[in-house]
């Protein structure tokens, strides 16, 4: 899953974070961008994809939690990719 953002005094638009969920262990994952582990709470496994792992979501309970002094900051408009 991958947050984009547009930077101060550019148009360029840039990820400011991003999870591969290439290691999702013990209720934790690791966001690239900001190095950051983060909590996985809900129903979620983890599985082998085409290249490396993911995860599984049930798609009603799984969220991603990070505190708020931590989270990117999102400029004006931002796009989330999953």
């Amino acid at each position: 899953m991958t947050f984009y953002s547009y930077q101060s005094y550019s148009q360029e638009i840039k990820p400011v974070a991003w999870w591969n969920f290439e290691m999702a262990e013990n209720g934790k994952t690791k966001e690239i961008i900001g190095n950051i582990e983060d909590v996985i709470e809900g129903n979620f496994k983890q599985n082998k994809g085409l290249v490396g792992y993911g995860i599984k979501l049930d798609g009603f309970s799984t969220r991603i939690i990070r505190e708020a002094k931590k989270a990117p900051i999102l400029r004006n408009e931002f796009t989330i990719e999953a």
